[in-house]
């Protein structure tokens, strides 16, 4: 119902405000269809930077599945909007977005930056 509909994808963004949790992951769930068919990515931004700062777990689920599927439609686009994000997101929002991404995206986003083996390395020397 909201895809290729701009008035109807606007009320996403009052669901993203709503006291109710399933109202505000709601917001982000429904404008999957739309990423998928790489469409509406303003909104999907305009959804996702809403929710950012809610702290409810469930809630969190919501933008982070969009932007995975957002990720597979539109990785350029998305890579791009999770990086400008990634200092203050959710890490529930960052690693459920990065789920389907190639390892060296995901770890640019998550700060990966090095891999876990030379960081216990590290560490052992330190001590």
């Amino acid at each position: 119902m909201l895809v290729g509909n701009d008035k109807r994808q606007q009320r996403t963004l009052h669901w993203a405000k709503s006291r109710d949790r399933w109202h505000r992951r709601a917001a982000a769930v429904a404008l999957i269809r739309a990423a998928r068919l790489k469409q509406s990515f303003v909104q999907i931004r305009r959804v996702t930077e809403a929710l950012l700062v809610d702290e409810d777990d469930m809630v969190q689920k919501g933008p982070g599945w969009l932007l995975r599927e957002a990720a597979k439609f539109d990785p350029k686009s998305t890579v791009a909007y999770l990086l400008k994000i990634r200092a203050r997101a959710p890490r529930l929002v960052l690693r459920t977005a990065c789920e389907t991404l190639p390892p060296h995206q995901k770890g640019l986003i998550l700060g990966h930056s090095i891999s876990r083996s030379a960081r216990s390395h590290t560490a052992g020397k330190i001590q």
